[in-house]
């Protein structure tokens, strides 16, 4: 029995120093996928470190890919939140489609996953972060991250509400007897 892997496209293997796009030197690679890797550098229009999410060489010509960078691109510019990595430039229309992105010190998603939980979690958390100091139903929680139009009688806003408040600490979300949920401003 034959077991076939399969190949991932090979990465542009910049060493340090190496220019990325005009301006942007490679410090060292974070990591990569299938489409993309990223990668540490230094920013000389802003003179500091940056990450650099790039287009794998053999994915320039992948609509797919090029249209992901540029979803996620414009997903970045319309979040303004602490704890997502801002998005400091988009380079879709460079010679190597790119985009650069604040550099945050702490774990990757995949460990914070690991850690806290399912997306869902993040999701709820998101939800409260965009409407600090609001009454949320539990009817809005269940639309808004889980997508039901009606409540499925279970406690899994209940449930999710007390997986962040063990993260985030006591006092952070109140209920508001009757009403919902509210993170406190």
């Amino acid at each position: 029995m034959t077991t076939t892997i399969e190949r991932r496209d090979t990465g542009w293997g910049f060493a340090p120093g190496d220019e990325i796009a005009p301006g942007l030197l490679a410090q060292e690679l974070l990591g990569g996928g299938t489409r993309y890797e990223a990668y540490v550098a230094f920013d000389e229009r802003l003179y500091r470190p940056v990450v650099v999410k790039v287009l794998r060489p053999g994915r320039l010509t992948d609509v797919g890919a090029v249209r992901g960078l540029q979803g996620e691109a414009e997903v970045l510019a319309s979040v303004n939140h602490p704890a997502v990595a801002r998005l400091l430039q988009p380079g879709l229309d460079a010679e190597r489609p790119h985009i650069v992105l604040e550099l945050e010190d702490g774990p990757r998603l995949s460990t914070l996953i690991r850690r806290f939980g399912p997306l869902a979690r993040f999701a709820l958390a998101e939800v409260f972060f965009r409407n600090p100091g609001q009454v949320l139903s539990r009817e809005q929680l269940l639309s808004l991250v889980w997508g039901y139009d009606r409540d499925p009688g279970s406690n899994v806003v209940d449930v999710y509400v007390g997986y962040l408040r063990k993260k985030l600490g006591d006092g952070t979300i109140e209920t508001v007897r009757g009403m919902g949920y509210r993170l406190v401003a």
